[in-house]
């Protein structure tokens, strides 16, 4: 690892590898290293946001991997994707958990979802009836649906 101890890509592999030989701690090392050297990547901090959703049941970081994984490379899906299902596990391991929830309603509104934006507002609400924004932004779903 010497020879490539400033490469993001060797520190990616290491972390992979192991992730692999389920050395959750070691894979979380390599990946927060991989961030240190490149934090325009979006590699690692997807694995990060992997790790922390799957393996270690950690909901709000896995989020805030996956936040700065798209941030990264806007036009990967998968980040998307498993952002939505890191949102959707942390909600059945937190339910009714307001920030969960609301960040689970702004990503169907921003990816343009707009019947499931309807429904996670409206859930939302139920949990936190005095958010203002979120009745603003269910006002302008609800008529974007018309």
């Amino acid at each position: 690892m010497r020879q490539n101890s400033n490469s993001p890509n060797a520190w990616n592999r290491l972390g992979t590898i192991k992730k692999v030989i389920g050395d959750y701690q070691g894979a979380e090392a390599a990946w927060l290293k991989a961030n240190e050297i490149n934090p325009k990547n979006s590699i690692s901090f997807a694995a990060l946001g992997e790790l922390y959703g799957f393996e270690l049941k950690q909901p709000v970081k896995a989020e805030q991997m996956y936040l700065i994984a798209i941030a990264n490379e806007p036009d990967e899906m998968n980040w998307y994707l498993n952002l939505s299902e890191i949102l959707l596990k942390g909600l059945q391991a937190l339910p009714g958990n307001v920030t969960l929830t609301a960040n689970l309603a702004t990503y169907y509104k921003d990816i343009n979802d707009i019947p499931r934006a309807i429904e996670w507002y409206e859930k939302l609400l139920k949990i936190s009836p005095g958010n203002e924004a979120a009745k603003q932004d269910l006002a302008a779903l609800k008529a974007k649906a018309q």
